[in-house]
Order: structure tokens, then C-alpha cells, then sequence
């Protein structure tokens, strides 16, 4: 099934949530929204999806934004995906999963000595070895930016 046939489908299934397309795939919880790409892959559709049926609007400690793409994924194949007979393939969760993963790497890598730090607060991190602290921006849809902070070793 296409991705608009499908989304047809679901905004019989699901009224209270909108669907709109757009040039990717993005729940967007402060509208109650899903965006869709039209020629996408119907997985992306029941991912967000998951997302706005577990009621995902918030995340303060990037681990927490892999686990809750994790929990969207698990939604997707265990309740939607035999729902919607859409296929689900476990590559493409990881492929996305490690999207983040890399993410979360990026953002924790030391503008400094280049090792890994530990994430302290929203957006705030620390380098265990050299002392450093850094801030990130979002960066989920842009260039990362790491701005150091303070003295360091």
C-alpha cells in the first residue's frame, strides 16, 4: 500500500491526530501532528505514528530520544504493522536507530580532547578526562554546533 492510501486509512482509524504532508517524516506533538512523505516508506508513517499513539512529546537527556525512537519502532511492528499489512524490516529500524546513535556520539565527543563525555544536563555535557564542558544545539534537523564552556584542563 502507498503511503497515501495508508494515511487515508489511518485518519479514518485515528480522527483526533492530523496528517499532513510534508518532505519527511515528523510527529510533531505540540500540533497533534504527523507529517508524511508521499513517495516514503509506509514504516516511516507507522513509526511516527507509534510516536503520537504513545503520547511522545518530550525528552530531557538525549538517551531518553533512543529510547522512545526505540519504543516507536516496537509500537510500529507489534501493533501496527499487522494492522496495516506494512512490512517492517528489522535493517531499516536499525539503519534508523543508528541514526541517532550516531547522534548521541556526535553531540557527546569532546570539542576538546575528543573523547566522550557524559551528558549533565539538557543540551550540557562534560568531559571526564580533560574537564571540558560544551553545550549542543538541537541539531536533530541541522549541523551539530559543540561551544565549550569555562576552563578545562
Amino acid at each position: 500500500m502507498a503511503v497515501t492510501g495508508l494515511v487515508k486509512t489511518i485518519k479514518t482509524d485515528y480522527p483526533s491526530i492530523t496528517l499532513r504532508s510534508a518532505k519527511s517524516f515528523l510527529w510533531i506533538p505540540q500540533e497533534n501532528t504527523v507529517e508524511y512523505d508521499p513517495s516514503g516508506d509506509t514504516a516511516y508513517l507507522l513509526h511516527e505514528l507509534g510516536h503520537a499513539l504513545l503520547h511522545h512529546d518530550s525528552y530531557s537527556h538525549d538517551i531518553e530520544l533512543l529510547s522512545i525512537e526505540r519504543a516507536a519502532w516496537t509500537y510500529a511492528t507489534s501493533h501496527l504493522a499487522d494492522k496495516y499489512n506494512v512490512d517492517i524490516p528489522s535493517e531499516l529500524i536499525e539503519e534508523s536507530l543508528d541514526t541517532y546513535r550516531e547522534w548521541m556520539h556526535a553531540r557527546s565527543t569532546c570539542p576538546v580532547c575528543h573523547l566522550n563525555g557524559i551528558q549533565s544536563g539538557p543540551r550540557l555535557y562534560r568531559c571526564v578526562s580533560c574537564s571540558a564542558t560544551w553545550s549542543v544545539n538541537e541539531a536533530r534537523g541541522c549541523n551539530l554546533r559543540r561551544h565549550t564552556q569555562g576552563n578545562h584542563k
